[in-house]
């Protein structure tokens, strides 16, 4: 009987936590983006504008 409930609760949270890790993953390559833009907008603001 606990191993059942066990496996009820494991496949109902699976799920929630692999949509979790892809929105955190989603998440995280926005905001590393946005930090090469800011990285690449200093670079061109120290050097003159020159790629």
């Amino acid at each position: 009987m606990v191993i059942a409930i066990i496996g009820i609760l494991a496949g109902i949270a699976i799920p929630y936590y692999t949509d979790a890790t892809a929105t955190a993953r989603g998440a995280k390559i926005v905001a590393d983006m946005a930090t090469i833009q800011e990285a690449y907008t200093m670079y061109l603001a120290k050097n003159g504008g020159e790629q």
